[in-house]
């Protein structure tokens, strides 16, 4: 992975671009970018269109925008940004998660290089890629029928709305459907409501712990409406055989997820003809017994965490040097200044953005997620 940081337009901007062998195929890149509060927010956009526009130029013409989130302060600034239209062309969610270094918005981005895209629906893009499909989800819950009903039935249209657009696609979510996120307002009193929902969809749809489940977020984070109880993003990859895909486990760290009755996957392993794809979970300081460790103590909490991200990579046959982003979700402010320091100096070039977003446990202080790439020959049966 090769990584650049760098100061655009007195933003603070890091990349990391993945350029598997052969070389000739298709790029990812991921950027973190952090707008500073003390820019007004129409200074704030104009210079955040013209860094992406920049960006794209470096990257090439054959680099095309796939997935961007806003991790933003406020509803204000928000608001702002929905309004903008700003990354229109990729599939784009905007979330209340208050970045902790006090920026006034995070800003994931993603691209793919040499594919084609489409958007097919609200925020929704398809992309072409060699005999793949990729299909990346930002926020379309705004117009979903279930708007401001509540954590459960949202969660269920979500998860709906996504098996019908998989199923117009000529595919199913347990095909094809490898990575979630839901942010939920007010954690501590919705989130059950999400397990409830999401435990539903799936054993409608023939997903069980002797099955298989989706790699997966549940943190908090609330939408721009105040209507709405959570946003909901998905990726999901189309035509690749279930053999090249392996779901981790890091057993001996942590345990399964349904021993507490929450279906998702640790993470996931997907090979590709050139790549390795590796998506980690939101992962926190849990043991084999599904307990909390180090309560209390944020430090402590940090050291397990990123011992069980590291059985999970490790599982997939990748190391640090692989990974793309990571978002540390913090449940408490204050602990920012405790947990920055550990992060920037275990994964020292890696694009990451802390954020305000309390994990679904409240003795859980901090959590992470990240995702990773590994070059790999393409061999002769491809």
């Amino acid at each position: 992975m090769n990584y650049t940081h760098t100061h655009i337009e007195n933003l603070d901007v890091s990349l990391s671009c993945f350029s598997p062998d052969p070389a000739s195929s298709s790029r990812e890149i991921h950027a973190m970018i952090h707008v500073p509060s003390h820019i007004s927010l129409s200074s704030a956009i104009h210079r955040l269109g013209n860094v992406t526009s920049l960006l794209h130029d470096h990257l090439g013409e054959g680099a095309v925008l796939q997935f961007v989130r806003f991790m933003v302060s406020d509803a204000t600034v928000g608001t702002a940004v929905i309004e903008s239209g700003i990354c229109a062309e990729a599939a784009r969610t905007v979330v209340i998660q208050p970045p902790l270094d006090g920026s006034a918005m995070s800003v994931w981005l993603v691209w793919l290089t040499d594919v084609k895209s489409s958007i097919i629906g609200e925020n929704l893009l398809l992309t072409s890629w060699n005999d793949l499909k990729i299909l990346w989800q930002g926020d379309t819950s705004a117009s979903q029928s279930s708007r401001g009903s509540g954590p459960l039935p949202e969660t269920r249209s979500a998860l709906l709305s996504l098996s019908s657009i998989l199923e117009s696609l000529g595919t199913t979510i347990p095909r094809a459907c490898h990575r979630t996120w839901f942010m939920v307002h007010d954690i501590d009193h919705n989130y059950r409501g999400v397990v409830l929902g999401r435990n539903e969809v799936f054993e409608r749809l023939g997903l069980t712990r002797h099955t298989h489940f989706i790699a997966s977020t549940g943190i908090g984070g609330s939408p721009v409406s105040p209507a709405r109880s959570i946003v909901f993003n998905s990726y999901s990859v189309i035509g690749l055989d279930e053999s090249c895909v392996t779901y981790l486990k890091a057993e001996g760290m942590m345990n399964n997820t349904m021993d507490y009755g929450v279906a998702f996957e640790r993470g996931t392993l997907l090979r590709f003809p050139d790549r390795r794809k590796v998506l980690v979970s939101g992962t926190a300081s849990i043991d084999h017994h599904g307990d909390i460790l180090h309560e209390g103590d944020p430090v402590a909490q940090t050291g397990r965490m990123i011992a069980n991200v590291d059985t999970l990579i490790s599982e997939a046959g990748a190391s640090r040097s692989d990974m793309c982003y990571a978002i540390v979700y913090l449940r408490n402010p204050s602990d920012y200044a405790l947990v920055e320091p550990v992060i920037r100096r275990e994964f020292p070039r890696v694009p990451v953005t802390f954020v305000h977003a309390p994990v679904c446990r409240e003795g859980w202080l901090v959590e992470m997620e990240c995702s990773l790439l590994v070059s790999e020959r393409p061999s002769l049966s491809h």
